[in-house]
């Protein structure tokens, strides 16, 4: 029996399979069916080869129609960022354009001296000495080493730059006076039993070194001032003749009392105005200006400075005596071998330096003393903080 021969597809085949596709395979089979059974001698290869190829050429249609869209959208953020470079020059332009508008400032003559008529005395607090004290250099690790004749180098050494750093500032201010709390610490006392078994010498000698010191200091400014007042605070830490604190006479139970004795004896023709305090806290007035002194061994801390400890301690003060009527423009304290001046007033550093213990708490200083003038509007400026460490 001869073979049929197969009918070629028309457009209408081709559309009724397509869509036949768009169902499922099953639909497939149905629709070569139904062509057979109309008397089209279509083979089922053709029908999935005419699918395949259909389904191949619907991917290569997706995919491009993905390929335009990502195209589109790299175009859009390409127009987005030429924008911002746009953006960008313009204001680049303007910003340009505004700073060569700027006229040229006319020359200024430069006035070599102008000296305000507001005088402002000066002040330079010395603090912890610790004379008597030996700090060894292998137990610092090489930060600092510490010995009666590295003491009189500093002080001398501060001495000619504090007198140094007046003669300049008199260029621009009145600076008749010169204000030096001696803030406590100037012995290193008997506090500790360690402090005895390996200081340089007794505590005795140590308070005819000191008070050697201090007056040497002291009469070295009274070449550069025409007044001079000195406030001794007694009442500190290592100082005092009793092992633990007490609360009770601790002005005059201390070496601090001996060593104001023999420097105003050492001094009594400098014509210097002496302000001894035996209380823990001293009111020192500059001017008009009312600083509020003490040691600063009265607050407690942990291995650092404690900054929470000042500012409550401050806040009594300030509520007790604003209660009297005896208010205070500015805090001044020693101990904490720290030199600074902010928000809690001044830290007077320390001639010594960091010790032992300062490393074992935690702390590290050089050795720094300090000073500033007073204005009798605006309080204290200029602080100064000399670093006595390459002396």
């Amino acid at each position: 029996m001869a073979r049929k021969r197969r009918a070629r597809y028309t457009e209408e085949d081709k559309g009724i399979i397509l869509n036949a596709l768009q169902e499922n395979a099953f639909e497939v089979r149905k629709t070569w069916r139904a062509l057979n059974d109309a008397g089209h001698n279509y083979g089922r290869g053709r029908v999935g080869e005419l699918a395949k190829k259909m389904h191949t050429d619907e991917d290569v249609r997706a995919r491009l129609i993905a390929t335009e869209a990502r195209v589109s959208a790299l175009e859009g953020k390409l127009s987005y960022m030429r924008k911002l470079y746009g953006d960008s020059l313009k204001i680049n332009d303007n910003i340009l354009a505004a700073v060569q508008s700027l006229p040229k400032p006319r020359p200024v003559k430069i006035v070599r001296s102008m000296e305000s008529q507001t005088d402002t005395p000066a002040c330079c607090p010395i603090a912890d000495w610790h004379i008597g004290e030996v700090v060894d250099e292998g137990e610092m690790e090489g930060f600092n080493k510490f010995n009666l004749a590295i003491a009189r180098a500093r002080a001398e050494y501060l001495s000619r730059k504090v007198a140094d750093w007046v003669s300049t500032e008199r260029h621009g201010h009145v600076i008749s006076e010169l204000h030096i709390p001696i803030m406590g610490d100037m012995v290193s006392g008997s506090i500790h039993e360690e402090l005895l078994t390996y200081a340089e010498f007794t505590v005795p000698e140590a308070a005819v070194h000191a008070s050697r010191l201090i007056a040497d200091f002291i009469s070295y400014q009274t070449a550069y001032f025409e007044k001079i007042h000195v406030h001794v605070l007694k009442v500190d830490n290592h100082s005092r003749l009793t092992m633990k604190k007490g609360s009770k006479r601790r002005g005059t139970n201390s070496w601090n009392h001996v060593i104001v004795e023999l420097v105003e004896l050492m001094l009594k023709d400098h014509g210097i105005e002496w302000h001894a305090y035996d209380s823990a806290k001293a009111e020192i007035r500059i001017g008009d200006w009312t600083l509020l002194a003490d040691h600063g061994d009265g607050v407690t801390a942990y291995m650092g400075l404690p900054w929470y400890g000042f500012a409550r301690e401050d806040g009594r003060e300030a509520v007790k005596r604003m209660r009297e009527n005896r208010p205070f423009d500015d805090r001044i304290r020693a101990h904490w071998h720290q030199a600074a001046a902010g928000p809690f007033g001044i830290l007077c550093g320390c001639l010594c330096g960091s010790t032992e213990l300062d490393a074992q708490a935690g702390r590290h200083s050089r050795p720094y003393q300090v000073s500033f003038l007073v204005h009798p509007k605006h309080g204290w400026y200029n602080f100064c903080r000399w670093d006595l460490s390459r002396v």
